[in-house]
């Protein structure tokens, strides 16, 4: 099972929990953790979430440093530094918490779809598809937590539509990455049960909830 997560000096500690939350909940499978830093973490940080990933044999992490002008869309960049025989891997917020196996979630076929994930609480914001121009029937995710295949974009030259978009539509984005990749694959993801990355909002009241599409 393939893990991409990232983190700066300042999220290393929920990061960590979020780790030990996998590794607990996942102990028959052997994860291999892809970490992005920027130059603010430091060698005992990443000893430290090392020792969290490895302390079940046959677990692994690597790190990879960014520049940091580049943080808020590192997700976009993912097929430039991530090995290319990864065909698909699970993106996690480091502010999640893992309570349960992934083994079903990790095993979903994603083949002819480029992205996998669940809506976002304001999902039915409509401001979000006035500013990105599609239609709302088409939902918004959150990225969170998100299945990706990595096969489909590197085919699919995604990268290139991603850059396209922040270079040319600049005034659709506002929400960074998850603004990009919503609306590039506006139509070419499938949509997860909620359970998968379960947001604040969907504990509020129904009259206060923002989701009614997906």
């Amino acid at each position: 099972m393939d893990i991409v997560t990232s983190t700066d000096k300042n999220f290393v500690m929920p990061l960590g929990v979020m780790l030990q939350s996998l590794v607990i909940n996942n102990p028959e499978e052997n994860v291999k953790v892809y970490v992005i830093v920027d130059r603010s973490v430091t060698d005992i940080d990443k000893q430290n979430l090392s020792m969290i990933v490895r302390q079940r044999k046959g677990n692994d992490i690597v790190f990879y440093m960014i520049d940091v002008s580049k943080a808020s869309y590192y997700r976009l960049f993912m097929t430039d530094f991530l090995p290319e025989n990864l065909d698909k891997v699970l993106y996690l917020d480091g502010d999640m918490i893992i309570r349960h196996n992934l083994v079903d979630l990790w095993n979903i076929n994603i083949d002819g779809y480029a992205i996998a994930g669940v809506m976002d609480q304001c999902e039915a914001s409509i401001s979000n598809y006035n500013r990105m121009h599609y239609r709302p029937e088409l939902g918004y995710f959150n990225a969170g937590m998100l299945l990706l295949n990595l096969k489909y974009w590197r085919e699919h030259n995604a990268k290139k539509q991603f850059l396209e978009m922040i270079e040319m539509e600049p005034e659709k984005i506002t929400f960074h990455d998850q603004d990009v990749l919503n609306y590039i694959f506006r139509d070419k993801k499938l949509r997860l049960p909620l359970k998968y990355n379960v947001q604040t909002s969907f504990y509020h009241k129904v009259k206060y909830v923002e989701f009614d599409y997906w």
